[in-house]
């Protein structure tokens, strides 16, 4: 698990490539003052977004996640935990004033400039 990669991500890249096509501008990425250290910030307007992979934060969305046949109650807790502590990041950020948007790693695949663009009318609010 050391070799697993907290930033720069490969959906993550893809993401921020498709929003430097869109022109947009003006955003930090993974701001770790932030509860959650979201991956990418727009902070004039107090946006955060998340890129989560399906794997590690149990996507319901694909087929992506799967819990591993081994130890399988220990991934089935350590999925449960990760999606409960960013339950808790969101609510620390939205007391903040910031909003957030979360996306999936099987969306990101899927159409990565259509995500870029949602983020984009959701930073001009």
């Amino acid at each position: 698990m050391q070799s697993n990669r907290s930033t720069d991500t490969q959906p993550e890249v893809a993401l921020r490539k498709a929003l430097r096509e869109l022109h947009a501008t003006g955003y930090r990425k993974n701001l770790r003052g932030l509860p959650g250290t979201p991956d990418i910030v727009f902070t004039h307007t107090r946006l955060a977004v998340f890129v989560h992979g399906c794997f590690w934060h149990g996507c319901r969305f694909c087929s992506s996640y799967r819990v591993p046949k081994t130890n399988e109650e220990f991934w089935r807790e350590k999925v449960r935990r990760n999606q409960a502590r960013h339950q808790q990041r969101l609510e620390a950020l939205e007391a903040m004033g910031y909003r957030s948007l979360t996306f999936w790693e099987c969306q990101l695949k899927a159409d990565p400039t259509a995500i870029a663009r949602l983020i984009v009318a959701a930073s001009k609010r």
